[in-house]
């Protein structure tokens, strides 16, 4: 049997290389909106610490302007912080769908190279076969016509 050689196999392995690298983008992506879901959970935690400094400022009976200047100063930096971090939410929700389509195109192009290689390596394998079996045939038939020719 001849070794069997797959003539698109650069071409698969270049697919391949692209779909690996595709994941890896995706996952980069991932970890990208997981960081800013923690960014999020903390900015949650500063808002609630900001309502009780408020309430605690409000409460005393003594309202000192000057901390609560501060305290709407602040509010309003973590208003900004909450509308940067949206912005970056629907960015990274965007990303992760690009990045999840050009995956799954990715590993389709890749399949379908594997699929063709299967399939050539299966018709290379049954060529190979018929060949072998025409052989044993010839050789079979050649060891019967000299026994028929040999006198016994």
């Amino acid at each position: 049997m001849s070794a069997y050689r797959y003539r698109l196999q650069a071409l698969l392995d270049l697919r391949i290389a692209i779909r690996d690298q595709q994941r890896s983008e995706l996952a980069e992506a991932i970890g990208a909106r997981q960081e800013l879901a923690t960014q999020q959970t903390r900015l949650a935690a500063e808002q609630q610490e900001l309502r009780n400094l408020y309430q605690s400022a409000t409460s005393k009976g003594q309202l000192d302007v000057g901390r609560l200047v501060e305290l709407q100063q602040y509010e309003q930096a973590l208003r900004a912080r909450d509308h940067d971090l949206a912005l970056q939410e629907q960015f990274w929700t965007q990303e992760i769908e690009n990045r999840q389509a050009t995956l799954a195109a990715a590993d389709r192009d890749a399949k379908v190279l594997q699929k063709l290689g299967e399939r050539h390596r299966q018709e290379h394998r049954q060529l190979e076969e018929r060949l072998e079996a025409r052989r044993l045939d010839e050789c079979g038939a050649r060891t019967i016509q000299a026994a028929q020719r040999t006198p016994a």
